[in-house]
């Protein structure tokens, strides 16, 4: 177990007034590849946000040795790095000082290594749940993932704690497990690198002279996010004069790019396999809209990123990206899950002929970056730890 103190800045005022400053511990003990382009990046914006609001924060996960110099990008310093707990069922949790911790957190208790925290935590020691999983599609890990969340419910039942959720999705199985009140406060988003604006690739720049203000899709290209369900219609009679971009990677690229050669031959399609954050900026600034087609999301991080650059955004209508339409109305169009071809064709119609008056600045302000920020999701995770925490501010 790699255990990580969360730096995050010369606050002295805020620590100055505070007699007492409230500790939480965020446990990431679970079997799960953290990138070192990512490194918790989640925990890293809430971490700042709790620091400024007298909350201390410590992440303690399970990262190898090689992540290690990715998390102090994001302010995180390793003190303590205990090979054996990449694995949650074996992780080490002896050297954690429990005692110093006034809350522990834990997200999404479909997760066995929660299971095994609950386990180990002291009893006196309230739980905050941050959940987003939440009932897949179909298959063993629907049924797997339930029942894990299911026990780890049953083991939380018997203590002191509260309940974030990332959707409206993870709400309703939480509270169909038996938890109370399950509030849905939404994900913060770190947007410092997207408003780098870094220079696009040669390629990416050339397309974009060429064309119009293309729809864009950012994300892995695999079953789960079938980018087929969009770039047929683009061989359709209203969008023949529309370009696109796909940024991403995975195992369904191969086929598309032999399905749509034709597309990428007439310069009406590009792939892109990846782009750094200040590079994506630059081109969500010049894009026409942004599209989401999914089976199931989490959250949808990829809407968030087009939300602030206020681009329209086209989303099936899947948990994560409902949650994300009704915190910024008019944001985002939800596209009957599925293929939804008539759908699909329409709003892309629409979002690809309307750009320019719906967007003539593609930058983001200072107030959609705060809205959009960690500010006001922080303000109801610091609610819920004092509370938690007897109300010691």
């Amino acid at each position: 177990m790699n255990r990580a103190s969360v730096l995050v800045g010369e606050d002295r005022e805020v620590e100055a007034a505070a007699d007492r400053r409230l500790r939480i511990l965020i446990l990431r003990a679970f079997p799960a590849p953290i990138s070192p382009r990512y490194y918790n990046v989640q925990e890293i914006g809430l971490a700042r946000e709790l620091h400024s609001r007298g909350i201390d924060v410590e992440i303690a996960a399970a990262v190898p040795k090689e992540f290690q110099a990715a998390g102090k990008e994001y302010g995180v310093q390793p003190m303590l790095y205990r090979g054996m707990a990449t694995l949650s069922w074996f992780a080490d949790f002896s050297h954690l000082d429990w005692d110093s911790y006034d809350v522990v957190q834990i997200s999404d208790l479909c997760l066995p290594g929660n299971f095994q925290a609950l386990r180990r935590v002291p009893p006196h020691i309230p739980i905050l749940v941050y959940q987003g999983h939440y009932r897949e599609p179909s298959g063993y890990k629907r049924w797997l993932r339930l029942a894990w969340t299911r026990l780890t419910a049953l083991k939380l039942r018997s203590r002191r704690y509260s309940v974030l959720a990332k959707n409206d999705g993870a709400a309703e199985l939480l509270a169909s497990c038996g938890l109370r009140s399950p509030r849905v406060v939404g994900v913060g988003l770190e947007a410092v690198g997207l408003l780098q604006q870094d220079a696009l690739p040669a390629e990416v720049e050339q397309f974009l002279k060429k064309s119009p203000p293309p729809m864009l899709y950012v994300g892995t290209l695999d079953d789960r996010r079938p980018v087929k369900w969009i770039l047929p219609h683009f061989r359709h009679a209203a969008l023949q004069s529309s370009a696109a971009i796909v940024v991403g990677k995975g195992p369904d690229e191969p086929h598309l790019r032999r399905a749509y050669e034709d597309l990428v031959e007439h310069g009406r399609l590009l792939f892109v396999p990846s782009l750094t954050q200040g590079q994506l900026g630059n081109l969500y600034s010049r894009a026409a809209c942004l599209v989401l087609p999914t089976h199931f999301e989490i959250y949808g991080m990829t809407c968030m990123e087009g939300v602030l650059f206020n681009l329209p955004v086209l989303a099936s209508d899947v948990p994560g990206p409902r949650t994300i339409a009704r915190r910024f109305p008019g944001s985002v169009t939800l596209i009957p899950k599925g293929p939804s071809p008539d759908a699909w064709r329409d709003a892309l119609t629409d979002a690809l002929s309307t750009r320019h008056d719906k967007r003539p600045n593609g930058l983001p302000d200072a107030r959609s970056v705060e809205k959009l920020s960690w500010r006001s999701q922080g303000e109801v995770f610091a609610a819920a730890i004092r509370e938690l925490a007897g109300g010691v501010v």
